[in-house]
């Protein structure tokens, strides 16, 4: 038995409709039953939801009286159709130019090649939603995000920025870092900001209607106005927990561990490397090496590294239903699976470091946290194949099997805080002339993570009980396949943009033209 909706020609067929439709006795078009009442419409003179089998159903639409039988529409198919064409304060067009051309009103190109299939020849001017985030939180684990930036208004005039104290919302004790949602500091919320943006701004984002929370984990005045990221985890899982409100969260984490091969970034060329294993192949060096060997994968002065703990402390928050969007890292190299020919290349050094001397130093691991989704960087630029247009790999960017999606992060454009030392310009979106709002264009992992983070939280509006597994196999299934340009080889350490084994799948967000899940 299910929920109908009967549409009757007039007021008095609905009326006659009924009278048969509650009586004992039936007919051919009848059910030989007194029928129940799902919704009697009070408010419409011909349209009346019954309880009724399939077959029921269909007789009932035979009857002369009736123009349609059809059942009650799920409420999630039902969404509005809207198009941004994002425009200036003074009524200028924006535009998702991809060509590194910096304008004041660029806005996020992710935005925009995201929702289409393939990358165009000439970029559109729109980008259609049906889809804002509504029901959702993100939380922006970073440097702080400016509660007051106008993208992050609601249609209200309000921030969706929720500056609540962690502890008591976690249900704990504990004093809030000193500051914690100040940015008066030079260079405070610059990056969270700018993260924040693009995964839920008004103008820049996909969320544009889901409510956000600054996890500050990094600040410019030594540590005291930010938690440490093993407590923040903790409070993020507690927080969730206690919500109640059967909100999904999706925590941003454009960040991560990382090492520089010699320990100072101011003598990348040291002698300091005692071993390598590279595929099984140990060699050692009596007089000491210096990275990067690039033929043993070192393909750069740093790479990043696990921190066990943490990494835990993701996986007990997915178990709670959290999903963890992570940034790569910014450092070129490989990122491989257990079992991988590559996941126990180590190196040794003679010094203590991340690891005690002498001890394997793992570093095509990749950096802690991993995420649930772990996201890798496109460039700005596409490659030309005769006709064919074909995304490219960051140059920049982490790659490899233990990276699950492609994602737009090279001269993304996005909101910045007041405070920002990235070389912001004025805001120019929004209602009025900005003279205290700043925007600006910055590239890597952490700018193309928060473009998954968004696109999960338009599943999860949809969807909001799919567990972290469900959400990353989502994001799997809808992205393109086959769009990066790369080479076949897992070992091809002198081409900076081969996926090297990587899978090759471009973030696709497809809440337009009537998606339903």
């Amino acid at each position: 038995m299910k929920e109908y909706v009967v549409v009757a020609n007039n007021e008095a067929d609905i009326d006659s409709v009924h009278e048969d439709l509650t009586a004992p006795h039936g007919s051919d078009t009848i059910p030989n039953r007194p029928v129940e009442v799902a919704d009697a419409k009070p408010l419409n003179e011909r349209i009346t939801n019954y309880v009724l089998t399939d077959e029921e159903a269909k007789k009932l639409a035979n009857d002369s009286r009736v123009e349609a039988v059809h059942l009650k529409p799920d409420p999630k198919t039902m969404r509005p159709f809207t198009v941004q064409t994002p425009r200036t304060w003074d009524n200028r067009p924006g535009n998702f130019n991809r060509d590194g051309t910096l304008d004041n009103r660029n806005v996020n190109w992710g935005l925009r090649r995201t929702s289409v299939a393939a990358p165009e020849k000439t970029v559109g001017t729109t980008y259609e939603y049906e889809a804002d985030g509504t029901g959702v939180d993100i939380v922006i684990m970073d440097d702080g995000v400016q509660t007051n930036h106008p993208e992050f208004l609601n249609a209200q005039g309000q921030s969706r920025v929720k500056e609540i104290n962690w502890f008591t919302a976690a249900g704990v004790s504990g004093t809030m870092p000193t500051g914690f949602y100040d940015y008066t500091t030079y260079g405070d919320g610059e990056h969270g900001t700018h993260v924040a943006g693009i995964a839920c701004g008004k103008t820049y984002g996909y969320a544009k209607n889901a409510d956000i929370y600054s996890m500050r984990i990094f600040d410019d005045v030594n540590g005291a106005a930010s938690f440490s990221s093993d407590m923040a985890f903790d409070l993020i899982k507690l927080w969730h927990q206690r919500k109640g409100t059967g909100r999904p969260t999706v925590v941003n984490m454009s960040w991560g561990y990382a090492w520089y091969y010699t320990g100072d970034p101011n003598r990348p060329a040291l002698k300091c490397i005692t071993a390598v294993n590279y595929r099984g192949k140990l060699t050692s060096y009596a007089s000491k090496a210096t990275a990067p060997l690039r033929a043993n994968g070192m393909v750069g002065p740093e790479h990043g590294f696990r921190v066990p703990s943490i990494d835990a402390q993701v996986t007990d928050g997915e178990a709670a239903g959290i999903i963890y969007c992570a940034a790569a890292g910014n450092y070129g190299h490989k990122v491989d699976v257990p079992g991988g020919a590559d996941y126990n290349n180590y190196y040794k050094l003679s010094f203590e470091n991340i690891e005690p001397a002498n001890t394997p130093v793992y570093y095509h691991r990749g950096s802690s946290p991993r995420g649930t989704i772990q996201v890798t960087a496109a460039d700005v630029t596409v490659a030309k194949t005769g006709t064919a247009l074909n995304e490219l790999l960051a140059s920049y960017s982490e790659r490899g099997p233990g990276c699950d999606v492609v994602a737009p992060g090279t001269n993304i454009a996005s909101s910045t805080s007041l405070q920002s030392g990235f070389g912001p310009y004025a805001y120019q979106f929004g209602t009025q002339q900005q003279t205290s709002s700043k925007a600006v264009s910055i590239s890597g992992t952490s700018m193309a993570t928060p473009q998954v983070t968004g696109v999960c939280a338009l599943y999860l509006q949809r969807n909001p009980t799919k567990t972290p597994a469900q959400v990353k196999a989502w994001i799997a299934a809808k992205s393109k396949t086959n769009q990066v340009k790369t080479s076949t080889k897992t070992d091809d350490w002198t081409n900076s943009q081969a996926l090297l084994g990587g899978p090759n799948r471009y973030l696709f967000n497809p809440y337009r033209n009537g998606y339903t899940d």
